[in-house]
């Protein structure tokens, strides 16, 4: 940061000051302000902004946040097929359509497909879809089903479930605005709710309603896919530096394995950095999928 960054910065910090503090009028000021599309907090222990100074330490090298997480025999299923750079190369010519997105691609993709290979569910889920979507709808048996929510359907995902009327729908709704206990209630043993949500803990969220009313009455043997979770290890650096966000969703996901509720299967990060393969600079050397087993 330069010279002249830093003065300005701190001129502003100067004069934003005494509104932030103000306990009385905080929510008048924060609303004002989101209207202008920022949002400024104090630095104290009970915001939601770490300190960098923490993430810094934190994140230099791989940090666990859970211990006693086996390997699984689906990760040496894994392990076979990714060597196999024969298989490997058939399942990137698959989704060459889509290869140079950034949302949704490379090993986590790969995972995607293989879950679906291993498990044959009747009936998918997807709270967040567009790229992920295609990897189910062309990997999924003939009677096999997606729901889409998604609240903000990009061009591809509408063509895609134009073009699959009879395997995918689709709601634009926040999941918060449109929650239904028999929707996934109706998830089987094997089907999949594929999660991919806003990962920050928020009143009036989409994580709250996930968390403490879909994933506690969803039916034992349904697989649950995080996406840019890195469980059993904390967020990795580049992750948290190159978005500059603060993702808390990890947190949460990892207390359903801790607490027995569900079962490991899965972890992208995990899998490539014990492994010896994770390399940043590569979408197939590096991925942020969880997936978990009730």
């Amino acid at each position: 940061m330069n010279l002249v960054a830093k003065v300005i910065l701190k001129i502003i910090s100067i004069i934003i000051t005494p509104f932030i503090k103000d306990s009385g009028r905080r929510m008048v000021y924060l609303k004002f302000m989101q209207k202008l599309g920022f949002c400024a907090l104090p630095q104290r222990y009970c915001e939601p902004v770490p300190l960098v100074s923490d993430i810094d330490s934190i994140t230099k090298m791989p940090y666990l946040v859970m211990s006693n997480v086996p390997e699984t025999e689906f990760e040496k299923k894994i392990e076979k097929k990714f060597l196999d750079k024969e298989y490997l190369g058939i399942f990137k010519k698959s989704i060459a359509k889509i290869a140079a997105n950034k949302m949704f691609c490379g090993f986590d993709a790969f995972i995607y497909s293989e879950i679906i290979k291993n498990y044959n569910p009747k009936k998918i889920i997807e709270i967040g879809a567009g790229y992920s979507t295609f990897i189910a709808v062309h990997n999924i048996n003939k009677n096999a089903s997606i729901n889409c929510i998604e609240p903000y359907p990009s061009e591809f995902l509408k063509e895609l479930v134009g073009n699959n009327k009879n395997k995918i729908s689709l709601i634009d709704k926040k999941i918060q605005d449109c929650y239904q206990d028999k929707i996934f209630s109706s998830l089987e043993q094997n089907d999949i709710l594929f999660i991919d949500s806003t990962h920050v803990v928020l009143i009036g969220g989409d994580l709250p309603v996930i968390f403490l009313k879909i994933l506690p009455i969803i039916r034992k043997g349904v697989l649950v896919h995080f996406h840019d979770v890195s469980i059993p290890y904390e967020y990795p650096r580049k992750l948290v530096y190159k978005s500059g966000r603060f993702y808390n969703e990890l947190y949460m996901a990892g207390n359903l394995v801790a607490n027995c509720n569900y079962s490991f299967i899965f972890g992208s990060y995990r899998f490539l950095l014990e492994k010896g393969f994770l390399n940043e600079n590569d979408n197939y050397n590096f991925g942020l999928s969880v997936w978990l087993k009730k």
